[in-house]
C-alpha cells in the first residue's frame, strides 16, 4: 500500500507465523489489538518507521533553514511558523487599518516607521536588507546601531526604513539596488535605483502670462507692478506669478500603513 505506513510481512518468529508489524487489515494502520480477543494482537512499530519519521522531520526543519535539535521540544512549532509564513521575507504589505501588536506578530509584519529592532529577533530581514559595513555611516536606514540609535557596525540593533508620508516609485527595467541612500542625487536619478530616497521637486515648465499696463493689483495672473514716467504715462511693467498653494506637491492619495515581512 503506498504511503508512509509499512507493509505487513508474514514472518516466522520462534516457530510461529506472525504478521509483522501487524497493521489493522481494514485501515492498514497501527492498532492496539483487541484486549477481549487474544487473537487480535497489537502492532509492532518497526525502528525503520521511527527512523523514517525522524528523517522526514529533520529534512523539513533543515529545508526551512533551521538546525535540527533533538533536545528542543518546540522546533516543529518554530519550523511551522517560519516555513508557513504567508509571505517571503522583505515584501512590502499595505494595510488599510492599524493592527495590534499581536496581529502584526501573527502576520510576520513590521511597520516601516524607522524604528529600531534587535537583529537576532529578525535575523533574516536584517541579512536581506543590511546596507553593509561600508555604508553603515551614510545610509538613511537599514544600518546597524546600538539600542540608542548610535551607528555601529558591531551594534546588536538595526534601523528600519521610514516610509511615512512617502510615495513608492516602481523601478525601471534596468533596476539595481543602491546601498548608499544618504546622497541619492549624487548621480541623475533614472528611476532604476531600488531603495533610494528622492526629495520632492516640480518639473520645469512654462506659463502663459498676460501683462497689463494699468495698476490691476493682485489678480489671477499674479501681481502686476508698473513705474510711471514723470509725465504720467506708463512704459515699464513687471509681472511675477505667486506661490499660492499647499506646502508640498502631491496627488490625490489614500493613507495606508506600509509594513515589511520578516
Amino acid at each position: 500500500m503506498p504511503g508512509m505506513y509499512p507493509d505487513d510481512q508474514l514472518l516466522e518468529i520462534f516457530g510461529e507465523q506472525v504478521m509483522y508489524p501487524g497493521l489493522d487489515p481494514e485501515t492498514h494502520k497501527f492498532t492496539d489489538g483487541d484486549f477481549s480477543d487474544p487473537l487480535k494482537k497489537p502492532s509492532h512499530i518497526p525502528a525503520a518507521t521511527f527512523n523514517l519519521l525522524i528523517d522526514n522531520m529533520e529534512n523539513l526543519i533543515s529545508e526551512i533553514g533551521l538546525d535540527p535539535n533533538n533536545t528542543d521540544p518546540e522546533q516543529l512549532k518554530k519550523a511551522m511558523q517560519k516555513g508557513f509564513a504567508p509571505r517571503r521575507v522583505g515584501e512590502l504589505v499595505m494595510l488599510a487599518y492599524e493592527p495590534s501588536v499581536e496581529q502584526l506578530i501573527k502576520m510576520h509584519l513590521l511597520p516601516l516607521k524607522g524604528e529600531i529592532f534587535k537583529i537576532e529577533l529578525y535575523q533574516d530581514l536584517f541579512d536581506l536588507m543590511y546596507v553593509g559595513d561600508d555604508n553603515n555611516n551614510n545610509a538613511l536606514w537599514w544600518y546597524r546601531c546600538n539600542i540608542d540609535g548610535t551607528r555601529s557596525i558591531t551594534g546588536l540593533y538595526f534601523r528600519l526604513l521610514d516610509i511615512s508620508g512617502l510615495f513608492p516609485r516602481a523601478a525601471g527595467q534596468n533596476s539595481y539596488y543602491r546601498t548608499n541612500m544618504n546622497n541619492p542625487l549624487s548621480t541623475p536619478y533614472d528611476g532604476n535605483a531600488i531603495g533610494t530616497y528622492q526629495s520632492d521637486a516640480v518639473r520645469s515648465h512654462l506659463h502663459t502670462k498676460s501683462i497689463g499696463v494699468a495698476d490691476v493689483g493682485n489678480n489671477l495672473f499674479g501681481d502686476v507692478r508698473y513705474w510711471p514716467r514723470t509725465d504720467g504715462s506708463v512704459t515699464n511693467t513687471e509681472a511675477y506669478t505667486g506661490y499660492y498653494g499647499d506646502s508640498e506637491t502631491k496627488p490625490v492619495s489614500f493613507s495606508v500603513l506600509v509594513c515589511i515581512t520578516y
